[in-house]
């Protein structure tokens, strides 16, 4: 048994250098992530080729099992991982997205959840979509720390405003 760590020891020895903030691979200062700028492109590169020669060798790119669903290079059980983890993950940007805007249509005071969504108080969600290239809202506010130019709105008044130059049929008469 010469050499090698108990069970439970890496794991362990990594998690106190995390809390220290030094990288877990090099102990160099990480801005308070578990991996340094530089071993985290030694790691992206690493796992690139890893990815890649799986895929080349017909099997999975993350598990490296037989990937045997259709033309999709992962296999079954991984793909709705990912996706389960995707539903999570953006279940969670919405919260807090309803948090820090608030939980309620600014137009009409609807409430119901299932019915709020996000809009952009200018009108320039188009030219936004454009030059972040994000397909979910929820997830670029909450990368970016929720700037200013948003607001609440239920769907009805959201499409409405789209459809009546910018001002909800709520507000007209006002």
């Amino acid at each position: 048994m010469g050499g090698q760590a108990k069970p439970g020891t890496k794991k362990r020895w990594t998690d106190e250098r995390a809390k220290r903030e030094v990288c877990i691979w090099c102990g160099n200062k990480s801005d308070n992530k578990r991996l340094c700028s530089q071993c985290t492109k030694m790691a992206v590169a690493r796992n690139k080729k890893v990815r890649d020669k799986r895929k080349a060798n017909g099997l999975c790119t993350y598990c490296g099992r037989s990937s045997s669903w259709g033309d999709k290079s992962e296999c079954k059980t991984c793909v709705m991982a990912s996706r389960k983890r995707g539903r999570k993950t953006r279940i969670r940007d919405k919260q807090l997205c309803l948090d820090h805007y608030g939980r309620l249509c600014m137009c009409c005071g609807e409430s119901g959840e299932p019915f709020l969504t996000l809009d952009h108080i200018n009108e320039d969600g188009y030219k936004h979509r454009k030059k972040t290239k994000n397909r979910n809202i929820f997830s670029w506010l909450v990368t970016h720390d929720f700037p200013s130019g948003f607001q609440i709105l239920c769907m009805n008044c959201n499409m409405a405003k789209a459809q009546n130059g910018g001002i909800c049929p709520h507000k007209e008469g006002v």
